[in-house]
């Protein structure tokens, strides 16, 4: 009954929709009796929805736990590890959605996993069964007649992923809630598929940690669980001795910072595995420096010192900031989605290009700027002066914000909409 009142939810509008094109097309009307008739059908269908909604809601109202203390083996040795069964409703593809039906019995993945810090020197482990029913002695039912299995095996726990409600119950969000209370100084190795089914853990917030993934072990501290030592590597410094460059060629996914000093100075930070995967080449004042467009643990960050710059290419990089530097000329090619931040930037001749998404902000001065344009880019550089710009802006650019003293040519997207302050004289190229 349910059903044919939901599809009479959605016919019914289409079906008014269907006489109104007639209506339109050919003139022609619906009769009373009909149009009568179809109000009437309408207002008794959801009056019916409105009961079966209440009916359903009734068989919810009431929800019931009963907990459990879980009898198992003695842990011999001080690591756990915790994995999921193999899910047998996996290999009936048929059934997309969750819950299914495999051999009669109804399946859902309603499986929850806590590790929590234990109070004594062993390992414990709870279950909570939770179901809903019309009355508190339904709920109670049946939260106890589902099935759901957990084996101990030396040292491991296989929980299986789902529970199994037999012929003849009722689904009403049935649930299990498996705790796992590890003692301090004991751990626990994270298994196949176990970061689905996580749901409360202790863990320590006052140190870095990573998401919980398959093969990590974790050790419950006086805190909560925490993987000793933990972004160590990633606090080491991998410095690379390279010398007279004056141009640099960046690209991939690492983060750039780079300083005007006296001294030569390149330094990479980030994950080991991030670390290992940049490469770094030398031509004549070209120090060229690619990394794999691949997310890592860490970002890696690209540390920068050389007295002068006279050249900069970006790719495709993460944030890049640039600060110090002055001279005569610089040129930037700049593309990709990312932000580029320059401060203190003093130079005589400046030349920027920007490409598809780059978010430029700077902050100093140039006597003249070329500045291009292509794509979505935003040149957001308020407080940068210049005296004579010239700017070419492609694509749908955000509005350029610059400063201009003396003279300004422009062309582009919409520039009655840039914010150039300096009172310029301007001249439409």
């Amino acid at each position: 009954m349910g059903i044919i009142n939901i599809l009479l939810v959605t016919a019914l509008p289409l079906l008014s929709i269907v006489f109104l094109i007639l209506r339109m097309l050919y003139g022609y009307r619906v009769s009373k009796r009909w149009h009568t008739g179809l109000w009437v059908l309408g207002v008794v269908n959801m009056v019916c929805l409105s009961g079966i909604g209440s009916h359903l809601g009734n068989q919810f109202k009431v929800g019931k736990d009963i907990e459990k203390v879980v009898e198992a083996p003695v842990i011999s040795g001080d690591t756990l590890k915790i994995e999921m069964a193999e899910n047998l409703a996996g290999d009936f593809t048929i059934f997309f959605n969750d819950p299914r039906i495999v051999d009669k019995n109804l399946l859902t993945e309603n499986v929850h996993v806590n590790i929590l810090k234990a109070k004594g020197e062993n390992f414990e482990f709870e279950t909570k069964r939770k179901a809903r029913g019309a009355e508190s002695a339904e709920a109670a039912q049946l939260a106890n007649e589902f099935h759901h299995q957990v084996t101990f095996d030396n040292n491991s726990v296989q929980i299986n992923p789902y529970l199994s409600i037999p012929p003849g119950s009722k689904w009403r969000a049935q649930a299990v809630y498996f705790t796992i209370r590890v003692p301090e100084g004991k751990s626990v190795l994270i298994g196949e598929n176990l970061s689905h089914h996580l749901k409360t853990i202790d863990v320590n917030t006052e140190v870095d940690r990573p998401w919980m993934m398959k093969d990590q072990i974790w050790t419950m501290g006086e805190n909560g669980l925490e993987i000793p030592g933990y972004k160590d590597e990633e606090k080491k410094s991998v410095q690379k001795n390279f010398r007279d460059f004056s141009q640099l060629s960046l690209s991939g996914n690492i983060k750039v910072q780079i300083e005007k000093s006296e001294i030569y100075e390149v330094n990479i930070k980030g994950s080991k595995e991030g670390k290992e995967s940049i490469r770094f080449e030398k031509l004549e004042e070209t120090l060229l420096i690619e990394s794999p467009n691949q997310n890592w643990s860490s970002p890696v960050r690209v540390y920068l010192k050389c007295p002068n710059l006279e050249w900069l290419e970006v790719e495709n990089t993460n944030d890049v900031k640039i600060s110090g530097f002055d001279g005569d000329e610089m040129k930037m090619d700049l593309e990709g989605d990312m932000e580029v931040k320059a401060y203190n930037l003093n130079v005589k001749n400046l030349y920027v290009s920007l490409k598809q998404k780059v978010q430029a902000d700077f902050k100093g001065s140039a006597e003249t700027l070329e500045l291009e344009m292509d794509g979505q880019s935003n040149f957001n550089s308020e407080f940068f002066t210049v005296k004579n710009a010239t700017i070419n802006s492609k694509g749908y650019n955000k509005p350029v914000r610059l400063t201009v003293t003396d003279q300004l040519q422009r062309t582009g997207f919409d520039p009655e909409r840039w914010d150039i302050k300096g009172e310029p004289e301007i001249e439409e190229k």
